[in-house]
């Protein structure tokens, strides 16, 4: 009896899980993601290892994915150069 209420609860609590899926990604128009990340570059660096340059808000993201998983990493923003450099330049 123990196992047939637990396969009751289990499923029911899939079920609900299911249907709260189905409103959320209707309600954000069957995007999980916002507008704040773009793609800005690829690259194959191997026959199984690819890199991504993604763009999330206002920071650069590099996601490298290879067989034996993910590495995500942050990266600082661009520099800028200062006044005296700009003027060397020129």
């Amino acid at each position: 009896m123990r196992v047939v209420a637990g396969v009751v609860i289990t499923l029911v609590l899939a079920l609900g899980g299911i249907v709260a899926l189905k409103k959320m990604l209707l309600k954000a128009d069957g995007r999980w993601s916002s507008h704040g990340i773009r793609i800005l570059g690829k690259a194959a660096l191997g026959p199984s290892v690819r890199a991504h340059l993604l763009q999330v808000d206002a920071s650069r993201v590099l996601v490298v994915e290879g067989r034996g998983g993910l590495g995500v990493t942050l990266l600082p923003p661009p520099s800028v150069p200062e006044q005296s450099d700009k003027a060397s330049l020129t």
